[in-house]
């Protein structure tokens, strides 16, 4: 018996023995103070990872590859991890390391901008006239680290001085080619190289615009006559031979042409467009040889309604304006519905991106005129600053300050108050002369004015109310604000007369 109770613990020991050791999982650390990246404009990628890696490293420094891949995928958004997830398709996101996996999410979630741009941005870079000064040293400071200064070289630097010294918006295709020169030879630049560049694509360009010149011929000059409005006894000769002269077109003779009875804005006359007004066309030749030949926009079509602006320049109130950093005159009595620049203020301001509007500038004559496009910036006047929209109209025009900023900054606050004032010092008049002409009436027919029953003198009329009638609740009709002092009024006189009575409820 003894001897088999030895077998069988010599048998649970090699048995415990052969029994292979189970791994301890390593808990993923949890990061509470690392937020979740969400893909924005303003999110810089590399940050965010510098942040997360350092967290990592306070909190598990030993923690293998593979769990810092997983770790770093809970900390994305969903939308995050959704578009990270398809862009390493076939694999799985687990399939990389942890270099790989930071270097995918860069090129997922990084800018899309060269280096260049970013040393471009850190040489042009200033101080806005409201920053901290704090602030833009630390923004200063992440320029000059993009900047990357040991990875230029001599040639690098000399093309890049060359870049910010193009700054004209004319430049623009030059300051391309400079930027696809360095971005495509990289280390081999060189500046003699991209000068050479460019000095052959302004030769092509040139060289094209001759290409593109008609070739030398004899001039015609086609001599036009002065179009007079056809007779009535001519409206029976062949189409071919005449134009109407109600609407200008040969399709037709003028006693059939469908605007017989069309009503011209010109000058207000039956019978004939805009187009073939004899007046119109007078006033055209005999103001097309004047001095004032670049026109201004005098007013603006918002909504289908015309704005007027005042056009004399010797009466115009101008008033300096911060845009974006930039001072810029306004018209303070412009009274345009928006703001207005011209292409020179665009450029002055830094030609912030503009977008498609469909908006026209009208001038004097009525003839319109295409702006250029609808933008936003910032107006700052008096310590206020407000983001607002502006439109841009061709050189030439007015820089108009629009009823919208005006407002904004306090422009229209006295004239509101003078309005008020007027129109409370009428209502006084007015109450006054009112009260002197009733007093004038009551004293010229007393009899008329008398309380009583007036001409019923035969009998005297009592009026009684049932004792078991029930109240009825009428709902008070609605009236003018500017009759509420006459309302209020009569009510008093029909209270005092006992002929109301006020209560405080209703059934």
């Amino acid at each position: 018996m003894q001897q088999l109770t030895q077998v069988l613990q010599q048998m649970l020991t090699n048995q415990q023995q052969n029994v292979p050791p189970i791994a301890s999982v390593q808990p993923l650390p949890s990061l509470p103070n690392v937020e979740c990246f969400e893909p924005a404009e303003d999110r810089s990628i590399a940050d965010w990872l510098e942040r997360f890696n350092f967290a990592l490293d306070c909190a598990a420094p030993q923690l293998a590859d593979d769990k810092k891949v997983k770790l770093l995928m809970t900390k994305l958004s969903e939308a995050a991890f959704g578009q990270y997830s398809k862009s390493c398709l076939p694999k799985k996101v687990t399939e990389f390391t942890f270099a790989k996996t930071e270097e995918h999410l860069k090129a997922a979630f990084g800018r899309p901008q060269s280096i260049w741009i970013d040393r471009y941005e850190c040489l042009r870079a200033s101080r806005n006239e409201d920053e901290n000064f704090r602030a833009f040293i630390n923004r200063h400071k992440r320029l000059l680290r993009d900047f990357e200064f040991r990875k230029l070289n001599e040639e690098q630097f000399l093309c890049l001085m060359l870049l910010t010294a193009l700054k004209a918006p004319k430049e623009a295709e030059l300051r391309k080619r400079i930027l696809s020169k360095l971005a495509a030879d990289g280390d081999r630049v060189k500046y003699d190289g991209v000068v050479e560049d460019l000095q052959m694509y302004q030769s092509t360009i040139a060289e094209a615009k001759v290409i593109e010149q008609p070739s030398s011929s004899k001039n015609l000059f086609a001599v036009k006559r002065k179009p007079f409005p056809m007779q009535k006894g001519s409206a029976t000769l062949s189409p071919t031979q005449r134009v109407c002269w109600r609407c200008g077109k040969t399709s037709h003779p003028p006693i059939e042409c469908p605007h017989s009875k069309t009503v011209c804005r010109k000058c207000n006359k039956v019978g004939h467009v805009e187009a073939q007004c004899a007046r119109h066309q007078e006033w055209l030749n005999r103001n097309k040889g004047s001095k004032n030949t670049g026109k201004r926009a005098c007013t603006l079509r918002m909504g289908g309604v015309l704005v007027n602006v005042v056009n004399q320049p010797t009466k115009l109130i101008e008033v300096p304006v911060s845009v974006n950093g930039s001072a810029v005159n306004f018209l303070l009595d412009s009274g345009a519905e928006v703001t207005v620049l011209n292409e020179e203020t665009h450029c002055l301001i830094g030609a912030p991106r503009l977008s498609r509007c469909n908006e026209q500038a009208k001038y004097h004559d009525g003839t319109s005129c295409r702006l250029l496009g609808r933008g936003e910036a910032t107006f700052k006047f008096g310590g206020i600053a407000k983001m607002g929209q502006f439109y841009v109209s061709k050189k030439g025009s007015l820089n108009l300050l629009g009823i919208e900023m005006l407002d904004a900054f306090g422009l229209l606050d006295d004239a509101r108050k003078k309005v008020a004032t007027a129109l409370q010092l009428n209502t006084i008049k007015s109450d006054a002369s009112d009260e002197k002409s009733l007093t004038g009436l009551k004293a010229k027919f007393p009899d008329v004015f008398c309380t009583g029953l007036g001409h019923c003198t035969k009998a005297k009329a009592t009026l009684t109310l049932k004792a078991d009638a029930t109240p009825v609740y009428c709902r008070p009709r609605p009236a003018p604000y500017n009759t509420k002092l006459v309302v209020d009024a009569e009510l008093d006189r029909l209270q005092a007369m006992n002929v109301i009575r006020p209560v405080e409820h209703s059934r």
